[in-house]
């Protein structure tokens, strides 16, 4: 896998490349782990559609700088190609 996080002011993206089966994609199963995992945080997820297809909304519990506790929104969106798995994660004012 390679990633690249890229940040403007207040908005981020991280853009993850992953190999994939040529058979079918990888874009359903990876949603479903990312959900499994986020309320193993307890968090939560949610499929939505957005302007990339069916995309992921994402709330986990995170400590904050203070001591407090906090929820970190993000939205992922999977773009899969013949052999190959594009995933954005847009967080903060991005999300």
């Amino acid at each position: 896998m390679t990633s690249i996080l890229v940040v403007l002011g207040e908005a981020a993206v991280q853009l993850l490349a992953v190999a994939a089966p040529r058979s079918e994609p990888l874009w359903p199963q990876t949603r479903a782990q990312i959900t499994a995992d986020a309320g193993r945080r307890g968090g939560s997820a949610e499929d939505a559609e957005g302007p990339f297809g069916t995309e992921l909304r994402v709330l986990v519990p995170v400590d904050m700088p203070d001591g407090g506790k906090g929820v970190q929104p993000s939205r992922m969106v999977g773009i899969d190609g013949p052999r190959w798995l594009l995933r954005a994660t847009f967080l903060g004012q991005a999300a």
